[in-house]
């Protein structure tokens, strides 16, 4: 079952299902961003008052609005809730 990234829990590993077609800007955005289609993802922070969601996405933390975040459809990844997609900090 699919739901928005926007609804997805805090720290759930997530693969994307779908991204909006109809707008080429945000699916060259999506792409940047490595949030297409089968990519893992993890909604690391949701800022309060309408702010961002703080996504882990190929090891990378990105910031992406609330808009864009409620297009992208997702589903629980197969190993189900972690955190262990957060990027490594370096000694």
């Amino acid at each position: 079952m699919t739901r928005g990234l926007l609804d997805a829990p805090l720290g759930q590993r997530l693969r994307v299902a779908s991204v909006p077609e109809e707008d080429a800007e945000m699916l060259a955005y999506l792409a940047d961003q490595g949030l297409l289609p089968g990519a893992e993802v993890v909604v690391d922070e949701i800022a309060p008052f309408n702010g961002p969601l703080t996504v882990v996405a190929s090891g990378v933390k990105r910031a992406i609005g609330r808009d864009v975040a409620s297009r992208i459809r997702v589903i629980a990844g197969p190993e189900g809730p972690q955190r262990s997609l957060s990027p490594s900090s370096s000694p």
